[in-house]
Parts: structure tokens; C-alpha cells; sequence
């Protein structure tokens, strides 16, 4: 569960029509997600327990909890 557990998820992701950002809210806890870079500028995220793929893409990219509640 997330801290505080009414913040979700976000996967945070590089924009292709911008300077922003994309942001993605995931249905699971934070800590249920492993972000791995599978090539040098190339990332993954995982869910934990069952591997499946969630994203994959050209990096930076990161899972957080939101800072404020949605």
C-alpha cells in the first residue's frame, strides 16, 4: 500500500510531442513495480509478482507515489 494510501501510483515517461513529461497512474502500490534499464537508454517496468511487462521505452523513467492524493 502505498504512504499515504489514498496517493496513487505514477509512472512517469519521456513526452514525444513535448518537453513535459508523460505521467501514467498504475493501479498497484509503488513498491509493486520494478523499473530495470534492459539497454543503455532503454527501460522496463515490471510488475513484481507476475513479470508482466507494463512499459517499455526510451528513458528516463521512473515510479513514484503521487505526492498529492487523486
Amino acid at each position: 500500500m502505498n504512504c499515504p494510501p489514498d496517493h496513487p501510483t505514477l509512472l512517469t515517461m519521456p513526452s514525444w510531442g513535448g518537453p513535459f513529461p508523460s505521467v501514467a497512474i498504475l493501479p498497484l502500490p509503488a513498491a509493486e513495480y520494478e523499473l530495470r534499464q534492459v539497454q543503455p537508454g532503454w527501460f522496463e517496468v515490471r510488475e513484481r509478482s507476475s513479470g508482466s511487462l507494463i512499459w517499455s521505452g526510451l528513458g528516463p523513467a521512473s515510479v513514484t507515489v503521487s505526492q498529492a492524493p487523486f
